[in-house]
């Protein structure tokens, strides 16, 4: 672009790059890595009472973010829409190119140009003593506006609830091919929220004490779990909303709404389709019996690592002791391996003994993260339940089926 000349004089505000760096991080982490539409390659700026709004869409999910002006424009002209739509790329490889600890200059500028005929419309920016200019993104599409109706109130969640409820991710599926395994299961029981995720091979259940709507149920995605819980990590509680929002296709669905703190907020819509029917399994175990969790866990890395790929682990309970091991039938190496640790037997009278997937053992022990584990057995073929009394989540994992003793 060369031969520029201004053709009017451009309102400008200032913000602070760091704030303007942070905004993009977060609304760019909402949206999915294949985007098919011009329109979702766009980030959406407008400027009303001192905030700036950052926000980004994929026709589905939408993602806000605010941040303060430092200075006393009321409303940045924008033009006859309110607001501009520039390449989400582009913006946020400036920025970060400018880095954090400068103030930035916002306009909207037009001018000539040798190589535009008719002129263009761009986001100015200043900064760190360069003058940037982005063209306007023409996405082909309007700008779908996130209609909703006013919300019905689900839940407030502290940061550390909603880390919690992203345990259930765990166990979640992540085959596109099976959509609703891909997602986490909120819903009330018995007055507190829970939140369960499975892949059909293990199971988790997390509960936080906080009152929801009697009858509340919601197929969220889990990366829109993960990603609200990260940002009420960082900026405080959370408050839910379950409201309907219109697509980019016209359909309309229920959308489950986070807004985090003061300055950000996530809307995603719910699946609609029945959950697998899991609160069943949650049987009480007929032997119970207590393990300390670090010792459990280097007891099942260190077999683990003697096994190659995702060979099962057998795990031999008697009266006081657990006993880990190799089972050479399924392992390609040579190499037998066993540790024992102890063990208060709990409920358990008689000898017993399962095959788990080490890797998912290992990762029921992360999810209940508790340093005194109770074990939960019935039979070599019924699941494995982890829980512990301090712990609000649970874990459920299903064996490998033995025969005769082994594998």
């Amino acid at each position: 672009m060369s031969a520029t000349v201004l053709t009017s004089t451009p309102t400008t505000v200032r913000v602070q790059s760091s704030d303007l760096i942070s905004a993009l991080a977060d609304v760019n982490a909402a949206m999915p890595r294949r985007l098919q539409r011009p329109l979702q390659h766009g980030v959406r700026i407008s400027h009303h009472g001192g905030v700036l709004l950052i926000e980004r869409t994929d026709g589905h999910t939408w993602a806000h973010a605010q941040l303060s002006t430092v200075d006393d424009v009321r409303a940045l002209d924008l033009g006859p829409a309110g607001a501009l739509v520039v390449s989400a790329r582009a913006l946020t490889g400036l920025v970060r190119a400018i880095g954090h600890g400068h103030e930035l200059h916002l306009s909207l500028v037009d001018g000539l140009s040798d190589n535009v005929d008719d002129g263009y419309v761009a986001l100015q920016l200043v900064g760190d003593g360069t003058t940037y200019r982005l063209l306007l993104l023409n996405t082909g599409d309007t700008w779908p506006t996130s209609q909703r109706s006013a919300g019905e109130h689900i839940a407030t969640l502290t940061g550390e609830q909603l880390q919690q409820l992203t345990r259930a991710v765990t166990s979640a599926d992540t085959d596109p091919t099976l959509p609703v395994l891909n997602h986490v299961y909120l819903e009330e029981h018995q007055g507190h929220l829970t939140a369960s995720g499975t892949d059909r091979y293990r199971l988790t259940e997390v509960t936080v004490p906080t009152a929801v709507p009697d009858g509340f149920t919601a197929l969220v995605p889990s990366s829109a779990l993960v990603l609200a819980a990260k940002l009420a990590r960082r900026d405080g509680s959370a408050t839910l909303s379950l409201d309907r929002q219109e697509t980019l296709e016209g359909k309309k669905l229920d959308a489950l709404t986070f807004n985090v703190g003061a300055h950000r907020s996530l809307r995603v819509p719910l699946l609609d389709s029945p959950y697998p029917k899991v609160r069943s399994l949650w049987s009480d175990p007929k032997y119970t019996l207590h393990v300390e969790r670090t010792a459990l866990r280097q007891a099942v890395r260190r077999i683990a690592e003697a096994v190659s790929g995702h060979t099962p682990v057998v795990l031999h309970f008697t009266g006081t002791a657990l006993t880990v091991r190799t089972n050479q039938q399924l392992s390609t190496s040579d190499c037998a391996a066993s540790t024992t640790i102890p063990c208060q037997p709990g409920t358990l009278t008689e000898p017993f003994t399962t095959a788990v997937q080490p890797d998912f053992l290992l990762d029921g022990l992360d999810v209940v993260a508790d340093e005194r584990i109770a074990l939960g057995l019935t039979h070599p073929t019924r699941p494995l339940i982890l829980s512990a009394p301090d712990s609000p989540a649970r874990y459920l994992l299903m064996p490998v089926r033995l025969r005769d003793g082994v594998l």
